[in-house]
């Protein structure tokens, strides 16, 4: 009798631990301007491919005015890069020891993030006004107009 209490109870420790940490908002972290592309570091992104393009549709506005991406090339080009933070921004070995880290100039000590936590890439090709939202599974979604809806292409 006492085994299943004490099961009972880390079940339900377990349950509302995964429903806080599916409600928990996406927080931003971190944005930076690199020379072709912009990198927003999160914590919380969503899990599904729709509820990362929603977030994305929802806050972009905020994100544009707030930090001013994307900021298109003359041809109307840009590239956003959604990583996540995972443990927090890291200080540059001074050896590789088989690092894979993305580093940011824009910063100086701890530049670095763990290159496996890409969530999705969002852009614009030259001369085009479709959207692309490219998944970290290899999706591939497309939006034709700013108020269109969203597609699955691959």
């Amino acid at each position: 009798m006492f085994k299943q209490k004490i099961i009972l109870i880390l079940l339900l420790l377990t349950s509302l631990y995964g429903v806080w940490w599916l409600l928990a908002p996406v927080k931003i972290i971190g944005v930076h301007h690199g020379m072709a592309h912009n990198y927003i570091l999160v914590k919380n992104f969503p899990i599904t491919d729709q509820k990362k393009i929603s977030w994305w549709k929802k806050n972009n506005q905020e994100i544009k005015r707030k930090y001013k991406i994307p900021t298109p090339n003359p041809s109307n080009k840009f590239t956003i890069v959604i990583w996540d933070i995972g443990s927090g921004y890291k200080e540059m070995p001074e050896t590789d020891q088989n690092s894979d880290l993305l580093c940011f100039a824009d910063i100086k000590k701890k530049n670095c993030v763990e290159k496996p936590g890409l969530l999705m890439k969002i852009y614009r090709l030259p001369y085009q006004s479709k959207i692309f939202y490219e998944m970290n599974d290899g999706s591939l979604y497309d939006q034709p107009a700013e108020t269109s809806e969203t597609r699955h292409i691959k």
